[in-house]
């Protein structure tokens, strides 16, 4: 129902199901937090169309988390993660570095420098918190994570 909607389609460039693809502003009443607990009916819809993978966001689009074919949740960091090692493999990561808010989990880093890259934490601003937490220096350039989607 947020401003993702179709963003996943759109970036991949694959068919996808999609699920509440209408603009609401009250996200049909539902709560757009993408957490566990808000998951039934998407994780439900996935099982029965036997999808290998689902991509959940929430309002705003700014976090992700996906379901794997068993039904299994994997948080924002996880599917960084993968995403992250899979291009390192690939030689397809930018100077090798990944950009993350300083919450994410020490797991990521762990994963991607084992991979051999690096990763940079950016801040954290978020209209509730006037005191923002202050970002690790990085002389990385800045550019669009996804060159080919509209801004």
């Amino acid at each position: 129902y947020g401003a993702g909607t179709g963003f996943i389609a759109e970036t991949l460039g694959i068919p996808v199901l999609q699920i509440h693809g209408d603009a609401d502003p009250n996200f049909g009443g539902l709560n757009p937090e993408p957490i566990e607990k808000n998951l039934r009916e998407f994780r439900c819809y996935l099982l029965e169309n036997k999808a290998d993978v689902g991509l959940a966001t929430d309002g705003d689009a700014d976090r992700m988390i996906a379901i794997d074919g068993t039904g299994r949740v994997l948080d924002g960091d996880a599917v960084l993660g993968i995403c992250a090692t899979a291009r390192l493999a690939a030689g397809r990561l930018r100077h090798g570095l990944l950009v993350c808010t300083v919450l994410s989990n020490g797991g990521l880093e762990r994963a991607v420098t084992q991979a051999g890259g690096r990763l940079a934490r950016a801040a954290v601003k978020a209209k509730r918190n006037p005191r923002a937490v202050p970002a690790r220096p990085t002389s990385a350039p800045r550019r669009r994570l996804f060159p080919n989607a509209r801004a």
